[in-house]
């Protein structure tokens, strides 16, 4: 279990504030790489992105 922490300055208070967790997360970003080893269905796909 991980512990409840309490802040004891405003700059941790802002801090733990910002590493709550959200109702709603931000958008992520993937990256998409094609290896040597990649199968021809794979390739199909990632052309089609």
């Amino acid at each position: 279990m991980m512990e409840i922490r309490t802040p004891k300055t405003h700059k941790a208070k802002r801090v733990l504030e910002q590493r709550v967790p959200k109702l709603v997360e931000n958008g992520k970003k993937t990256l998409i790489l094609n290896g040597t080893k990649t199968s021809a269905t794979l390739s199909a796909v990632l052309m089609e992105l």
